[in-house]
């Protein structure tokens, strides 16, 4: 396996210009390529490999640009080799890099054009996402942090693809038998759901569009219905939630002031009674409590809503004189939970799955066993059901649509129909 690396020898002052040098490793050697960029020593960031955001350097925005390139190439040559079955030497990789890297001035604009290739493309598109405006169907702007997020694992995944088939692939290989074989990889080869499955596919299909918009030559295929993107299989199992007697049981758990449990308990109140997402609720601080209410803009969707406070989480915040619990990672808020329901016995048998080694695994468990920070806004969205508008706990959840909406309530049958049947003997 290859890498590339961006290094500068510092040998005397720090603030003579310095050299930028390309570190290829491959098998049990390495070549040291200059970039033919020189900086100040106190502008280089090692660690990122990287020109600093200082004042003094204009084009800086470009040279971290055109260091990239020397990176994201030399690999693409390497790869590109080796699914040739061409002999590598020092000398070839040189001799191929002195193609690429000591173009003339006039060839400026085709170094810099968009890679054919999916990876270069979409390693160069992630690190530029977070600035570079997009256009979407309303709007041009910044993609969201969750959309960099889900590109960064399908940028892994077409990584791994291209390992596993011993190539490099190119928009132009978009085909419906490449749709075939990436679909087996994923879910044969690495055995993942078909809600990833779908989601892999769908990130290939934008950051295709994406491609085109920027003159690639795409594969007209990955456009097509055929293209398609697998839908999750109905399976007999329960998404969990938590009903408001199991609530109840969770308030009343007796634990020490702050200890870990304690404040996971809180924690678990508030995700609860707000119907939001772990990255909204383990966000809020005192300037989201304005009097009766609780304002916040969903990272997510950017979309703000209003929430009554809950009683419930008046009690949390009156246990520290109106200040909130101390903050927990997701890791350890998800590992937390699950202790707090099992002090509060919510122990029933329930069919669901677990996620271990990053699989999930179909069983019937204890039902503490299965609660997550999703348990949150789907216990909140299915104990409002009924009892007030669909639109209105919406307005708090943030859906934008009933469909997607109703797929989060996870009442069973029975419970269903003891519901009306309480309706029914109120009105008899």
């Amino acid at each position: 396996m290859a890498t590339s690396k961006l290094i500068m020898r510092v040998r005397d002052s720090k603030q003579k210009p310095t050299s930028i040098t390309l570190l290829f490793r491959y098998e049990s050697t390495n070549i040291k390529y200059s970039t033919g960029i020189k900086i100040s020593p106190n502008h280089w960031n090692k660690e990122k490999e990287l020109i600093k955001s200082v004042s003094t350097i204009r084009d800086r925005d470009h040279l971290n640009r055109t260091l990239m390139n020397f990176k994201l190439k030399s690999l693409e040559i390497y790869n590109h080799l080796i699914a040739t079955d061409t002999a590598i030497t020092n000398e070839k990789l040189l001799d191929e890099f002195n193609k690429e890297f000591r173009k003339s001035s006039n060839n400026v604009d085709t170094q810099n054009a968009p890679s054919p290739f999916l990876t270069t493309f979409l390693d160069i598109f992630v690190i530029n996402a977070a600035t570079k405006k997009v256009i979407r169907s309303n709007s041009s702007e910044p993609l969201k942090e969750s959309t960099i997020k889900n590109y960064k694992h399908t940028l892994k995944k077409l990584k791994e693809f291209n390992t596993h088939s011993n190539a490099n692939y190119k928009f132009s290989d978009l085909s419906l038998a490449f749709h075939n074989r990436f679909i087996h990889f994923l879910s044969v080869t690495k055995g993942y759901a078909n809600g990833t499955v779908a989601t892999r596919i769908k990130d290939l299909k934008s950051i295709a569009k994406h491609a085109k918009r920027d003159g690639v030559e795409v594969n007209e295929d990955v456009f097509t219905p055929e293209f398609f993107k697998p839908v999750n299989t109905p399976v007999d199992y329960e998404d969990v939630y938590l009903n408001e007697e199991e609530i109840k049981a969770i308030m009343d758990c007796e634990f020490q002031l702050d200890t870990t449990l304690d404040i996971a308990r809180d924690w678990l109140i508030i995700g609860l009674w707000t119907g939001q997402r772990i990255s909204d609720f383990l966000s809020f601080t005192k300037s989201n409590f304005n009097g009766k209410f609780i304002k916040v803009r969903q990272m997510k969707t950017g979309t703000e809503v209003l929430i009554p406070k809950h009683i419930d989480i008046k009690t949390v915040l009156a246990k520290r004189e109106g200040e909130l619990p101390r903050k927990l990672s997701h890791q350890k808020f998800n590992k937390y939970i699950k202790d707090v329901c099992e002090e509060a016995e919510i122990k029933r048998p329930t069919k669901g799955y677990k996620v271990t080694d990053k699989r999930k695994t179909e069983g019937i468990y204890p039902k503490f066993e299965l609660i997550t920070s999703h348990t949150c806004r789907r216990s909140f969205a299915t104990n409002h059901y009924g009892k007030v508008s669909n639109y209105m706990i919406m307005g708090i959840t943030g859906h934008k649509t009933e469909i997607t909406f109703l797929k989060y309530l996870k009442k069973t049958n029975e419970e269903q129909a003891e519901a009306l049947l309480n309706l029914w003997n109120t009105k008899a």
